[in-house]
Formats: C-alpha cells, structure tokens, sequence
C-alpha cells in the first residue's frame, strides 16, 4: 500500500509562504495608506487652530514719520476751509409757471388725440 505522508512538500510550503507574504504586503500597504491619510488630517487640524496674535515691532524711524504727519495734520486744520459754490436758488414764481405751461401742454396733446 502506498501511504500519503502528512509532512507537506516543498511546493505546499513555498505555496503557503507566497499567500501569506501577499497578504502582509496588503496589510502593510493599507497601514502605511491610513497613517498618511492621519498625517495629513493631523496637519489640516494645526492649520485650523487658533494662533497667537504678536505684537508688531515699530522701529524708531516710524515713529518720527508719524510726527512729521501730525504736524502737516495740525498746520492744515489752521488753514481756512475752501469755499464751496453753492446753487443760488430758484425763483419759486418762474418753477411754477413752467409747471403749468408743461400741464396745460399735456392737456392739449391729450385732447388732439382725443379728437383724432
């Protein structure tokens, strides 16, 4: 009789061996895939955070310019203001003739096409 040995053979075992290596590749590909996609949402979370606002450093040259301006300022408000032209007024007689010249005109048209 011919026996079936239970040891596995070369092929059974570089078989087996060649599984399991693709599926830990899998397994490492997936891995490294999330802990990318963490850096990245970990990084879009810091740039969400609120900052500390700092202090801007003024240097002493800004501070005699701002001078020289407050003295331009101060020598303008002396200065008598610019006159402006104001409309003269109207002669509230001449704007209502106009007005009843403009109505009576109206009337005479409506009137002309009425007789058409």
């Amino acid at each position: 009789m011919h026996r079936q040995s239970t040891r596995p053979t070369d092929r059974t075992v570089r078989q087996l061996f060649t599984k399991v290596g693709g599926v830990v590749d899998e397994q490492a590909a997936t891995v490294a895939a999330l802990r990318a996609r963490v850096a990245y949402l970990e990084a879009e979370a810091e740039a969400y955070k609120p900052r500390s606002r700092k202090k801007v450093q003024e240097s002493g040259n800004d501070r005699f310019a701002r001078i020289e301006e407050i003295v331009e300022a101060e020598k303008s408000s002396q200065r008598p203001p610019k006159k402006r032209r104001v409309a003269k007024p109207k002669d509230p007689g001449l704007v209502v003739e106009q007005a009843q010249e403009m109505i009576t005109h109206g009337l005479q048209q409506i009137r002309e096409a009425e007789e058409m």
